[in-house]
């Protein structure tokens, strides 16, 4: 009864422990923190705590003459989100070890998710090492902001296995439409990915404030030099990328792609949920329908106050949160009708 309740429990919690970890990430990337500590995985040589009397201050500096005066404000939103990511680490690897030795037919199903998560985590920490000494490289930055994404969306597809037959009952369409459904949605959830991963590069390029604007940007963003340098992926390693060092008219083709992506998104989204609702669906489709569309909402509406407010800390980290939201309601849709294909 133990493990049977640990293992049906265990990863609706390390999916939510995720989702923190994401939010907190986030949170250190706005708040500029992501060099509070410029070395990895301590802060200023502490691994513990950070530098806090003067004789560790003055210590710290005279180690790192080239980096901006010590504030406990930047290094400990850093480090916190480390101490936050390491426990993920062992709530991974817990739920892989259970998969690999335990029988339990739900683990079992889940065996090369989790080693796949394992994987993936061990990934996300080297990337969190360059993020700090590759000097917050655009490139890095978006790819662990976007690992993050894609471990939560595993975990939660682990926890999803749990309760496959509740979620399944009664089941939204026959096998046909099922599969069709699922081919369709799978496009439309990675369109939802991809929009999201744009999100991330305008946030690691600084470009989020640059066009103050809704409907336009009056820099000169739409020509093939601005956005080829706007999405130049090569960027080289040593500079110091903090607060950016793109043109302003880079960056507006990068804000700019950002906004007509969402509108892109919201179509194919909007698209593919009437033509479910078309179908009559029943159970949780029809739950999924309902909320998708008022996650969608709340997502556009926190973009659009991001424009218009000068992109205030409370709303640009809810932005995440939502958009994180929005990829996994999409994903609960892309398991039931993967799962009723073969029901």
């Amino acid at each position: 009864m133990l493990h049977s309740k640990l293992d049906r429990y265990l990863p609706w919690a390390t999916m939510a422990f995720a989702c923190v970890v994401v939010l907190l990430g986030a949170y250190t990337r706005l708040a500029d923190s992501g060099l509070g500590c410029p070395d990895w995985p301590g802060c200023y040589g502490h691994l513990i705590s950070v530098p806090q009397n003067a004789h560790e201050i003055a210590r710290a500096t005279q180690a790192y003459p080239t980096m901006p005066p010590l504030s406990p404000d930047r290094m400990w939103p850093e480090m916190i989100h480390r101490y936050f990511a390491g426990t993920l680490v062992l709530g991974v690897f817990l739920m892989t070890l259970r998969a690999v030795f335990l029988k339990t037919k739900g683990l079992k199903n889940n065996l090369k998710l989790m080693l796949g998560a394992s994987i993936l985590i061990i990934f996300q920490a080297i990337l969190g090492m360059w993020t700090v000494t590759w000097k917050l490289l655009p490139l890095v930055v978006m790819g662990h902001l976007m690992g993050g994404f894609t471990l939560t969306a595993c975990l939660y597809w682990s926890a999803l296995t749990q309760h496959e037959t509740r979620l399944l009952t009664p089941r939204p369409f026959n096998t046909l439409t099922s599969k069709r459904a699922f081919q369709m949605m799978s496009i439309v959830t990675f369109i939802v990915f991809m929009q999201i991963m744009l999100g991330g590069w305008t946030s690691s390029n600084y470009a989020a404030l640059i066009c103050p604007d809704l409907t336009h940007c009056p820099m000169d963003w739409f020509s093939w030099p601005s956005i080829k340098q706007g999405f130049n992926v090569l960027s080289p390693i040593g500079q110091n990328y903090e607060f950016g060092l793109l043109g302003e008219h880079a960056r507006a083709a990068i804000q700019m792609v950002h906004r007509w992506g969402a509108i892109i998104t919201t179509l194919c989204l909007v698209s593919m949920l009437l033509w479910c609702a078309l179908k009559r669906p029943q159970g949780l489709t029809r739950i999924m329908l309902i909320l998708i569309p008022l996650i969608l909402f709340a997502q556009i509406a926190l973009g659009v106050t991001n424009i218009l407010k000068f992109l205030p800390m409370t709303v640009a980290v809810a932005h995440n949160g939502v958009g994180l939201m929005l990829l996994l309601a999409c994903l609960t849709l892309c398991f039931i009708f993967k799962r009723s294909r073969s029901v």
